[in-house]
């Protein structure tokens, strides 16, 4: 197996390109001080060469895009047998990097330790006189990965022996990435433009089934082919001629290439204009040779990386190949994402306002593990505290704070969200039903922190809900729609560029949902399977963004729709405390959702862009899906003693109510209580336990402790266990589970 002998990773320094432009200030220097020129007097000695950035860092006035900036900022050696499985082409899956040599592929992971190699290569179908080639095939270029499949440049680099030429066989072949075998599958090259050396590299769009491949010698055009049969298609006329390129691949709608003229000049194309621009150089002392070309998407962006032949540094009689990362620093500043991520996450929060309304409609007919809300009852005699199970007219509020995260993950950056607002209603019978109506007010900040971005949104929600218990058969839905004010603010600075943006619009949710539930009572316990559907639509306005001219962002009007689908068991028992004979049973309850899914049935902020010349706002789907919220209690009053309990989400913590989720047995919670309440109060209380039978022991050693010898105390359990897998961040090892239970004195209900 071949050996990766030398990894030398470049340390960030402060190096300027010109000596004579001023100093970049300290906040920039995470920036740019990975940028470097040969030769400069504090360089490390790692470093062999970098791209040299024309007007992208000479500290002038031309804004740093007007030449896309990439920027050197790590450098990675092979020596020894990596030589020959690293020298001719690259490509990656995300996640494993793919070499090929002459006559070699390799499998590595993203620190470069092989993982699968394979020499030879090249068939025999491929390798001997055949249908490809009357000389057969001996040359592997550059490569490239699509759908689990790699694509082979392949040419002859022997004579013909009727012509004499070299590089005269142009094939595509495709091999599985899974063991780096040949599929059968090979495509001979003839565009109408002939086919001398036209395949020392290859490029996919698998999405738009396209595949580039274009003439090594002083080119002047683009070849567009049919992926599915390597068919000539079209080509795409250059403005510029780009010669010897050795590697090619797209980004954003520009294919990129590594060249290995005389000047190693690093170009990008545009697929629907042809126009050229020159990115800079590659360009060392001594021999070398550029080779292929990659892109990878990392936390700070999108990455370029570059082979490059070369000698070792401090012993020029020996071979090496550089592996050249360059960064594009402020492609992210200019992303806008932040509002990709203020969509996903009123989709997700949408969530509150419906789940008042179940909270309520379950509490209503005593549900089972119903919660308890704060209500009032209003009759002849007017209005008073009453049970949330009151005939007549019943009102209802609730508060609720809630603080959230999403991490990082590839091209998005984290975000941060914090939601404080109050939701209430009212609702009165109506034969075996229940109809009412609620309200609520919610303010939203947003935070990408990484973006530099931050935002705010005011939430008015307006709605309406049924319910109804006939026997053992439970009914809930509702309907509501909801206003939302968003405001947002962001910086774009770099060198010799500072814009500060602002922009102002509008959306709006409306959502449906309904729940059906079924009871059945064994003995002292009662079990309530159900199945809940939600449906939520956001629709947000257009908007341009204010406050600079070059990097404000323009997006017309979004739109999203999911469905969220949940299926569970709510659970039940009654117990005696047993502190007097008369003391009356009360419940402990257990709810779990079994299983949530999101489905995505038009959404507009789906691979989405936002429009602007260089600006781009994408999140696979709901930015709120990853979240994983630190802390979410809904704030209850009770006779001025407020008192905390999770939110009713799961995911929101670390407890079930209504969901089960592995990643919300991760959360931070504890558990949060307020002992300092009055007779007739209720508090939440959670505990890690060592096995799930411990659970009951602590709700009653806890509810004894409350117990002032009336012997009315009651607890609800609720039971986490831990899911084998354990998540990252976790509090709690393998075998712990989380208890969660409410205790209630005074007779209140249970």
């Amino acid at each position: 197996m071949p050996s990766l002998v030398d990894v030398v990773r470049v340390e960030p320094s402060i190096i300027h390109t010109n000596r004579n432009a001023p100093k970049m200030s300290p906040k920039m220097i995470d920036l740019t001080g990975k940028a470097a020129l040969k030769g400069t007097a504090r360089l490390p000695k790692t470093i062999t060469s970098c791209i040299v950035l024309s007007s992208a860092l000479a500290m002038t006035s031309v804004p740093a895009f007007a030449v896309e900036p990439w920027i050197m900022v790590e450098k990675t050696t092979f020596t020894g047998d990596a030589i020959s499985s690293k020298q001719q082409g690259v490509t990656t899956d995300g996640t494993n990097w793919y070499f090929s040599g002459t006559n070699i592929l390799e499998r590595t992971d993203r620190n470069y330790n092989p993982s699968m190699h394979v020499s030879p290569a090249i068939p025999d179908a491929l390798k001997l006189p055949s249908q490809y080639s009357d000389i057969g095939l001996n040359h592997i270029g550059d490569i490239d990965y699509a759908d689990g499949l790699l694509y082979i440049s392949l040419d002859s680099s022997q004579r013909d022996p009727v012509t004499g030429g070299k590089y005269e066989n142009p094939v595509f072949a495709v091999y599985r990435a899974s063991d780096l075998s040949f599929t059968g599958q090979a495509f001979s090259l003839n565009p109408p433009h002939g086919i001398h050396d036209i395949a020392s590299w290859v490029a996919v769009d698998a999405k738009n089934g396209l595949g580039y491949g274009m003439a090594y010698e002083n080119a002047t055009e683009i070849a567009v082919y049919n992926l599915s049969d390597w068919s000539f298609k079209e080509y795409i006329p250059l403005t510029h001629t780009i010669d010897q390129a050795q590697g090619g691949k797209l980004l954003g709608g520009w294919m990129y290439f590594s060249t290995d003229n005389d000047d190693k000049i690093i170009y990008r194309a545009n697929l629907k204009t042809g126009e050229v621009e020159n990115l800079g150089n590659l360009k060392i002392d001594g021999e070398q040779e550029i080779e292929g070309l990659s892109f990878n998407q990392t936390k700070d962006g999108w990455s370029m990386y570059i082979l490059n032949r070369e000698a070792l540094e401090g012993n020029p009689d020996e071979e090496a190949v550089g592996f050249y990362r360059y960064l594009r620093p402020y492609g992210n500043a200019l992303s806008g994402e932040i509002h990709a991520d203020i969509n996903g996450a009123l989709v997700e929060d949408s969530r509150f306002a419906r789940d008042a309304a179940n909270s309520r409609l379950q509490s209503a007919f005593d549900g089972v593990s119903a919660p308890v809300l704060t209500t009032a009852s209003i009759d002849a005699g007017g209005m008073h505290a009453a049970p949330s199970t009151a005939d007549g007219i019943v009102i209802w509020s609730e508060a609720l704070a809630m603080t959230g995260d999403a991490k990082a993950s590839g091209d998005a950056a984290a975000f941060g969200r914090n939601t404080a607002g109050f939701i209430g209603g009212a609702d009165a019978p109506l034969g075996n039903w229940r109809l009412g109506v609620l309200g609520g007010y919610s303010h939203s900040s947003f935070d990408v922190t990484d973006r530099a971005s931050s935002g705010s949104s005011d939430n008015y929600n307006l709605g309406v809900y049924a319910g109804t218990q006939l026997g053992q058969f439970g009914f809930r839905a509702g309907a509501i729609y909801g206003w939302h004010d968003i405001e947002t603010r962001r910086s774009v600075v770099f060198p010799a560029f500072s814009e500060q943006l602002s922009a102002d619009y509008n959306a709006a949710t409306a959502q449906a949902f309904s729940e059906v539930s079924y009871r059945f009572d064994i003995g002292r316990n009662a079990f309530e399977p159900f199945a809940n559907l939600a449906y939520v639509h956001l629709k947000a306005d257009s908007f341009t963004e204010t406050g600079g001219t070059t990097s404000a962002l323009s997006a017309q009007g979004t739109s999203t729709e999911k469905t969220f689908s949940t299926f569970g068991v709510r659970a039940s028992t009654q117990f005696d405390t047993g502190a007097t004979k008369a003391a009356p049973a009360r419940h402990a309850g257990l709810a779990a959702r079994l299983w949530r899914r999101r489905s995505d049935l038009k959404s507009d902020l789906q691979h989405r862009s936002i429009l602007h010349h260089f600006g781009r706002a994408d999140r696979q789907g709901c930015a709120g899906a990853r979240n994983r919220v630190r802390r979410s209690p809904v704030v209850q009053r009770h006779a001025g003693c407020v008192l905390f309990r999770p939110d009713r989400q799961g995911r929101a913590g670390t407890y079930l109510q209504d969901q089960f989720r592995s990643e919300a047995i991760a959360g931070h919670w504890h558990g949060r209580a307020s002992r300092g309440c009055l007779k007739r109060q209720s508090l939440w209380v959670a505990r890690p336990c060592a096995v799930v039978g411990r659970c009951e022991a602590l709700a009653h050693a806890f509810c004894h402790g409350m117990d002032d010898g009336d012997g009315r105390c009651s607890a609800r359990i609720h039971v986490a266990k831990r899911p084998l897998a354990e998540p990252r961040g976790t509090a709690f090892g393998r075998d712990h589970v989380l208890c969660r239970f409410r205790a209630a004195l005074g007779g209140g209900k249970g």
